[in-house]
């Protein structure tokens, strides 16, 4: 977060690669159940919400899975 990745995550996440979106959301999950601090950012992020919670409700299984536990982990509060 610090070196600027949040800048960098609405490329990743509309990137034509599945396996790049997978990841990027796998990022993001990890980051979600992190502090509240490290929340906000992924919710002030321009956008990320908004696609995250598209690619949950629409892409295939591996993706929609890892997006969905972006959803979980922000709806938890993390740490």
């Amino acid at each position: 977060i610090d070196a600027g990745l949040m800048s960098q995550m609405q490329r990743l996440l509309h990137h034509p690669k599945g396996m790049v979106r997978k990841e990027a959301c796998w990022v993001l999950s990890n980051i979600a159940a992190g502090t509240h601090e490290q929340i906000g950012t992924i919710i002030q992020a321009k956008g990320c919400i908004e696609t995250v919670t598209e690619m949950a409700m629409s892409s295939g299984w591996e993706i929609r899975k890892e997006a969905i536990w972006v959803v979980s982990n922000i709806a938890t509060g993390g740490t």
